[in-house]
């Protein structure tokens, strides 16, 4: 297993410095990608990076209400269509003649590829719907025999995000509708597809939090495999964010806020979650919009420490509001970029145009005024109603956003990757001498070593991600260490896909990142 390690803040290419929010001029026209599937409406809903850098887009096209399939396209890393996914970069999957629409999408280790959603059986029930694909874009066989998969548990069934445990076992997150209330619903399955009896009754886990409503939007699993779902609940006048958090068999943790699920009120009529990040120290970082229901709503930020207590270090209170404009602003999807600092992705509208807005903040929960103006980049795509749905760093740290724009008729997919600054991240405010970090030997076979010196006494934490800041492996979690030279062997998790990763040296005062190509 040969490894090429390469100390990130010396991979600068052209591109890397640009402000950090400019789109990428090496993607799709000035940093744009518009796909028209040749329907009516097509929408971008997740997306996922691949190791190699390739952009897996998913969502669903049609013709209308009630007329639309799972949608999934592949880009190369210049945005152009990968010819060797389907037909053409394009896979449309239909289920059952009627409508199915695509939320979520992950990447197996082996990299295939799992999409989740929703859709309508014969007899017109909205029901979850689970799909597979090898990483040509075919159907996987070995997946509920035919790559596909729909499971009705009540009503008004809808998977609204999809995981992977490390054990290989699918985790979805969306909503039911018990005849009387939405609740969250989580389902596990095996790796063939078949339903996981180990989890909760009969593979499936159902929570109300005692409104009139209890909406999940996504989904994430901790490195000890307990599950962190949020989405937003009814208070009996409008809603709260709402987040729960479950034990690898689907009981609630009642370590987490006492009973395993917590509220958080902004202080508006209306709050709703929509994405979130577990990041390495444990703290809960959640992102959706607020309003009163009277004035225009806005982004809408909470930080929780790893008992569900608000994180107090982080805006004050544990929560940030951002008006970018003085209409509508919504966020849809969070990513933390390995440097600490927090890109939100959504939409906004100012009464006569809308766009993809980016908003980044430094960890203290303060805008990055580094960023575009003040901290936000807003790009204006199509005619109108341009909303970015989803947002990740490919391999180089760039930032991919996914959703939809308006050609002047209907909706078309957008694509929009923008340069972040990443690859000259260096040290922020740390100890670690920049030029003392060693990895060697170079190349290695089985594992290398890391060297690095600190200049004080430190509290250090040495983790391995991937490109969409999930945590594959620990090295080390805040440990002491003195002033000096230090050495960590650093070895690989078994099963890793080849592409590029991340190490991260960090402590409370700052991160260093290195960049790793397997």
């Amino acid at each position: 297993m040969k490894l090429v390690l390469t100390l990130l803040f010396f991979l600068l290419k052209a591109g890397s410095f640009a402000q950090p929010g400019t789109p990428d001029p090496e993607f799709g026209t000035n940093g744009i990608v518009i796909t028209d599937l040749g329907s009516t409406s097509e929408v971008g809903r997740s997306l996922a990076i691949q190791p190699d850098g390739k952009i897996v887009v998913i969502g669903e096209t049609g013709t209308g209400m009630y007329d639309y399939d799972f949608a999934l396209v592949r880009y190369n890393t210049n945005g152009s269509f990968d010819n060797s996914f389907g037909t053409g970069g394009i896979v449309i999957t239909d289920f059952n003649s009627t409508d199915d629409e695509a939320r979520s999408v992950i990447l197996q280790p082996d990299g295939k590829i799992v999409v989740a959603g929703y859709s309508y059986n014969l007899t017109g029930e909205k029901v979850f719907a689970l799909a597979r694909y090898n990483t040509n874009g075919t159907l996987d066989n070995t997946f509920s025999g035919d790559g596909k998969l729909t499971v009705y548990l009540n009503n008004d069934d809808e998977a609204q995000a999809v995981t992977i445990q490390n054990n290989g076992k699918i985790v979805i997150a969306g909503t039911t509708y018990d005849g009387s209330q939405q609740e969250f619903a989580l389902l596990r399955f095996n790796t063939d597809g078949s339903t996981d009896n180990s989890f909760g009754t009969g593979g499936t886990v159902t929570t109300s939090f005692g409104g009139d409503f209890s909406v999940a939007m996504s989904l994430a699993i901790q490195p000890d495999g307990k599950i962190v779902v949020t989405g937003y609940a009814g208070n009996g006048i409008a809603s709260d964010f709402a987040l729960a958090r479950y034990n690898p068999d689907g009981t609630l943790d009642n370590s987490f806020s006492s009973d395993g699920m917590l509220t958080t009120d902004f202080g508006t009529d209306y709050d709703y979650a929509y994405s979130m990040d577990i990041q390495p120290n444990g703290k809960i970082l959640v992102a959706g919009h607020c309003y009163d229901g009277i004035s225009s709503p806005d982004f809408a930020l909470a930080q929780y420490n790893p008992d569900g207590s608000p994180d107090n270090s982080f805006g004050g209170n544990g929560k940030v509001i951002t008006s970018v404009t003085p209409n509508i602003d919504e966020a849809y999807s969070i990513v933390h970029q390995p440097d600490g600092k927090i890109v939100v992705a959504g939409r906004t509208d100012d009464g006569v145009n809308s766009g993809f807005v980016l908003a980044r903040y430094l960890p203290a929960g303060n805008l990055d005024i580094s960023f575009g103006i003040g901290g936000i980049v807003i790009s204006q795509i199509g005619t109108s109603f341009n909303w970015a749905y989803s947002a990740a760093l490919d391999p180089d740290g760039k930032i991919v956003a996914a959703g939809l724009t308006m050609n002047g008729t209907d909706f078309d997919i957008a694509v929009v990757r923008y340069i972040s600054g990443l690859n000259s991240v260096g040290v922020l405010d740390f100890s670690v001498l920049e030029n003392s970090v060693l990895i060697y030997p170079n190349p290695v076979q089985e594992n290398s070593t890391l060297g690095y010196t600190l200049t004080e006494r430190e509290e250090i934490s040495i983790r391995l991600i991937d490109m969409q800041g999930r945590v594959l492996q620990t090295y080390l979690a805040c440990e002491k260490q003195e002033a000096g030279r230090h050495q960590q062997v650093i070895f690989l998790p078994n099963g890793l896909t080849a592409g590029n990763y991340l190490l991260t040296i960090s402590s409370l005062k700052g991160q260093m990142c290195i960049k790793i190509m397997k």
